[in-house]
């Protein structure tokens, strides 16, 4: 049974000083109370840059955002 039946979508926009490079971000959607109910790794190919994503979660998420991205 899946228990992540919801979801949250966040768009952002990633700057890069290298191109070519590909990134990995976390992402995260949290309740009212800033508990995490989503949570999710997306690849960033090179020259992507403005970037939508659907995060699952487990019960409703008031909010989103990216945790971290690394090369």
């Amino acid at each position: 049974m899946n228990v992540f039946n919801l979801n949250i979508e966040l768009t952002f926009e990633v700057s890069r000083k290298d191109e070519s490079k590909i990134f990995t971000c976390i992402l995260t959607g949290t309740d009212q109370n800033h508990f995490i109910v989503g949570e999710i790794q997306r690849k960033i190919e090179p020259g992507e840059r403005l970037i939508t994503v659907s995060i699952p979660t487990r019960s409703t998420a008031a909010f989103a955002k990216v945790v971290r991205c690394t090369s």
